[in-house]
């Protein structure tokens, strides 16, 4: 969950069918109400593998950083992710 400069919570997450799964998706929701009530869920990152464990920051000049992995077929291998807004 990252708190932005205008006291807007971003709050990300992996939603999937299942704990291990091919249809792992980041998604992202907002509220600008103190976490009383969210947006909708948009999804920000979608591979046809299993994505998962995402978490963000809001960094000292403004930007947000999430990170994330990607579960590679066999369900053995990992790759980390990072992007910048």
């Amino acid at each position: 969950m990252a708190l932005l400069h205008d006291s807007e919570l971003v709050v990300v997450f992996r939603e999937a069918a299942a704990h291990v799964a091919d249809d792992g998706r980041i998604a992202l929701v907002r509220s600008t109400d103190g976490g009383r009530t969210f947006s909708a869920p948009v999804t920000i990152f979608d591979t046809k593998y299993d994505d998962n464990g995402p978490a963000i920051t809001r960094l000292s000049d403004g930007r947000l950083a999430l990170q994330f992995m990607v579960l590679q077929p066999g369900g053995v291998h990992y790759r980390a992710y990072v992007s910048f807004s």
